[in-house]
């Protein structure tokens, strides 16, 4: 499809300016606060990732599998124990990048072999990553009878240590043990146990040192983007209001102002096919560090921690980003843009934030994602390797699935839901909304709530211009660069004043968001014949559209 590319940088005025414009400081301090956000996003995974420059953990070498599982075992419970942890159940060892979780047991009753996975083994620590060395010593303790006290002794510093390779490069590994007694508060009560699980992840300089430039340069990668598509119209914008006015016949006498809002570009940079194959990739290249926040949010004894792995989850909302921004492709390249219901990206944002964090709770405390997961840690593994590895490629597979499945999902249902008739609205009772500030995502709604509480002025009931491309879409949705995300948010509001009197409300949309769908001769929004009345461009809703252009060149529309 073509695109609407007009990029205007505004220079020195030759001439001076004959209308004064204001920038609302409001709109544009939430709209750096966006900027920031995302730009800086690449860079908030050092909130629970060390940078290339720490002292880094490297994988120790032994002779062979079995000499692994024994002498690392030795030193983890040399390392981590009653004498050396403080009384809490979990603790996190950043100098060595070991996460440590204990579960305090009773055994009270026995558990059989085929019984083992959905009642013992469910809800313990890390179970996620309990291969089959881990599994075969804990059905083993729970299938065992422990009435006697010589049996918890049988019991104390049996476990096993495993490999955690992610499509077969070794990331880190992980250990169980048990201990006879409750080693968080010291009691030694009969048939009381602590099983302790030990995470640990291997870091390489070389490849840190790659993500962290890899990171600088998205990070400059969407600041550019920020400005190339959206700052630098909003800048050309505010110089022709000045210079120009709002409309070529604006009425001369009287003093004239313009105060401009502007808006959240976040949804631009969301759609970017690039950005988020990038912010994709960068949460894949970084599994190591994500099977280490799964544990720190499957746990609720340290809330610090605990927040900082819902953090670190949150970034996977990159995965529902790009499995839109996929769909949108498809969508359009199969003209069916009408069967999805655009989602708000605010909501999405919010919603993986919950439901990543939840998902990764349920991952190891519902049998049946546990069982899922257990299986695909060892599928592809052959044989003799099961008893000292897990893979963790086809469950970062399903997992991203998981958490990329939510937004598609709810988008097709959703147009599936308002086409059966659920929700009917004519066209000419929502033609008059698409101007105003209420058609808009919950977060802009928000700041013009606040906006229309601190300057009353701006309530005044005027004539509202604007939205047009709205009206276009509800006809067709083929007029729809993104289908799958709105860009309402993105769009800038002018409230233009005379004589201190705001007689006028703008809504202006940049072009970008318009398929013009000039290939298709019974859609096409071709140029009018008539310039527009406004230094702005207009769209003309009739039947065909036309796009009336302004005198002067611009990527703004009313």
């Amino acid at each position: 499809m073509p695109t609407t590319r007009v990029h205007v940088v505004p220079g020195l005025s030759t001439t001076s300016s004959r209308h004064r414009v204001k920038r609302n400081v409001l709109g544009f301090v939430v709209s750096m606060t966006m900027l920031v956000n995302i730009f800086s996003m690449p860079m908030k995974a050092y909130f629970s990732e060390l940078p290339p420059w720490a002292t880094l953990s490297t994988p120790p070498t032994y002779a062979n599998d079995s000499d692994f599982s024994r002498y690392t075992l030795a030193n983890m419970q040399a390392a981590y124990n009653e004498a050396t942890l403080p009384p809490d159940v979990y603790y996190d060892d950043m100098r060595r990048s070991v996460q440590v979780m204990r579960q305090v047991v009773i055994m009270d009753t026995v558990v059989s072999d085929d019984d083992c996975l959905a009642r013992f083994l469910v809800g313990k620590p890390i179970a996620l990553y309990y291969g089959v060395n881990i599994r075969n010593v804990l059905c083993a303790f729970a299938a065992a009878n422990h009435s006697q006290d010589t049996t918890m002794a049988s019991w104390d510093r049996h476990g096993a240590c495993m490999h955690f390779t992610y499509m077969s490069f070794l990331i880190g590994h992980n250990c169980v043990w048990l201990r006879a007694g409750n080693e968080i508060d010291g009691s030694n009560a009969l048939r009381t146990y602590t099983i302790v699980a030990a995470h640990a992840v291997y870091e390489f300089k070389a490849w840190y040192w790659f993500k962290f430039v890899y990171r600088v340069c998205l990070s400059c990668f969407v600041l550019y983007l920020m400005w190339t598509k959206y700052y630098v119209h909003c800048l050309a914008l505010e110089d022709t209001l000045k210079r120009y006015g709002h409309r070529d016949n604006i009425d001369k006498p009287g003093r004239w102002r313009c105060e401009v809002v502007y808006g959240d570009p976040t949804a631009i940079i969301l759609m970017h096919p690039s950005v988020t194959a990038f912010f994709f990739l960068d949460c894949w290249f970084s599994v190591e560090t994500l099977s280490v926040a799964i544990p720190r949010a499957s746990q609720s004894a340290d809330i610090g921690i605990m927040l900082l792995g819902f953090m670190y989850l949150s970034r996977t909302v990159w995965y529902a980003y790009a499995a839109m921004c996929v769909t949108a492709a498809i969508l359009k390249r199969r003209r069916n843009e009408h069967a999805f219901a655009e989602v708000d990206p605010t909501i999405v944002a919010v919603a993986a934030t919950l439901y990543g964090p939840a998902i990764t709770w349920a991952m190891g405390n519902y049998y049946g994602l546990l069982a899922a997961y257990i299986y695909l840690f060892q599928c592809t593994l052959p044989a003799a390797a099961k008893g000292y590895y897990i893979e963790g490629g086809l469950c970062s597979v399903l997992y991203t699935i998981s958490i990329a499945c939510i937004p598609i999902l709810y988008g097709y249902v959703s147009a599936a839901w308002c086409r059966g008739g659920a929700r009917v609205q004519t066209l000419s009772s929502l033609t008059s909304v698409y101007a105003s500030f209420r058609y808009n995502s919950v977060k802009t709604r928000a700041l013009f709530a606040l906006l229309r509480w601190m300057y009353p002025d701006t309530n005044a009931r005027v004539p509202e211009i604007g939205g047009s491309v709205y009206t276009l879409f509800r006809r067709n949705a083929r007029y729809k660069r993104s289908p799958t995300i709105g860009f309402r948010s993105v769009d800038v509001f002018v409230y233009c004043y005379k004589d201190n009197v705001l007689v006028e409300r703008l809504r202006l949309s940049l072009l970008e968001s318009l398929d013009r769908n000039l290939t298709t001769p019974s859609l096409a929004v071709l140029d009018a014949t008539t310039p527009s009345d406004f230094n702005l461009n207009v769209l003309e809703t009739t039947q065909p559209p036309r796009l009336a252009r302004a005198r002067r060149p611009t990527t703004w529309c009313l």
